[in-house]
């Protein structure tokens, strides 16, 4: 009898798993390769020898470079969803968009503010002003101050008193409109005019610098009042109404001389007091200045036109 042969051991090399187990040089077989072998046995067809030996299908393609095909995939499914973000905003309809919703809001609080701010401006009927008598008031009170008419013929001289009448109030405006001998001249330091004559005092203690009730330099001028009007008048009146000051084209202001000066003050104290007719007054004025270096120019009025004269009266500090 024959003995029959051991069957001989495959000598081959194998590799280590990640699981640490020994796998074949031709790889394990997935699912599908082992589905695939089944249906072609089941079929009577014969399965397709490896390089090794072995019936198995082809190897399954894995990829070459996986750190560069994850990285591609990671990129194409942020692309994916950039573009998924833009169709969902393209997709918003307008009226849910913010931009509308902003826009809305502002549009809103302007027109609050604008409202309340004609509110506060509205303009206010003034209780002076009588109300304008509507056009029915008119009329019937027109019906009511017509005479009728008299069937007799008036003559035409009758007319004349009616004509006379109404000149009469033109006689009136030129009665009461004044003539002025001399509405306002000055020379050689005297103001003069039909009511009253301011006279300047140009010594130097006259006019002169002293300290204001600030402690600071002021123009000190002395002048004589006389009252040529026919009722009592002040000296500071006249002076505060026809005359100005002015310093680099500023106006000068009124001011009180500081507390120790006595006799400043007195005669500041009596050009508020009235002169009566005919009489005379030695009084004072006194004004800020912006400084002791640029000079003063006073001027006068013309009581007629209102206007001030074209001669001034310059002082040099």
């Amino acid at each position: 009898m024959s003995q029959s042969k051991p069957t001989p051991k495959h000598k081959f090399k194998t590799k280590l798993n990640r699981d640490g187990l020994q796998t074949p040089p031709g790889g394990f077989r997935s699912t599908t390769q082992n589905q695939q072998i089944a249906a072609s046995q089941q079929a009577g067809e014969p399965a397709q020898p490896t390089a090794n030996g072995a019936n198995s299908s082809p190897a399954p393609n894995y990829p070459q470079n996986p750190e560069l095909e994850y990285k591609q995939s990671q990129e194409q499914l942020k692309d994916q969803r950039v573009t998924r973000t833009r169709q969902q905003r393209n997709s918003t309809v307008w009226y849910k968009k913010p931009f509308v919703w902003i826009l809305a809001g502002l549009i809103v609080i302007v027109g609050l503010i604008l409202a309340v701010f004609l509110f506060i401006n509205r303009p206010t009927p003034s209780a002076s002003t009588p109300a304008s008598p509507t056009s029915s008031s008119v009329s019937k009170k027109a019906k009511l101050t017509t005479k009728p008419k008299l069937k007799t013929k008036q003559a035409p001289k009758k007319l004349q008193p009616d004509q006379k009448v109404q000149n009469e109030p033109n006689k009136k405006n030129d009665e009461t409109k004044r003539h002025w001998n001399n509405p306002g001249s000055y020379d050689n330091m005297k103001y003069d005019n039909d009511d009253f004559t301011i006279q300047l005092n140009n010594s130097s203690d006259g006019v002169k610098l002293i300290p204001d009730s600030d402690q600071k330099p002021a123009l000190y001028i002395e002048y004589t009042f006389t009252n040529k009007s026919k009722q009592p008048l002040k000296p500071q009146d006249a002076v505060g109404k026809d005359i100005q000051l002015k310093q680099n084209d500023q106006v000068l202001t009124g001011i009180g001389p500081a507390g120790d000066n006595q006799d400043a003050q007195n005669k500041i104290n009596a050009a508020q007091k009235a002169v009566d007719p005919g009489q005379k007054a030695d009084v004072a004025m006194m004004f800020v200045v912006a400084n002791t270096k640029d000079q003063i120019i006073m001027s006068f009025k013309n009581l007629e036109t209102d206007q001030f004269i074209t001669t001034t009266q310059p002082f040099k500090l």
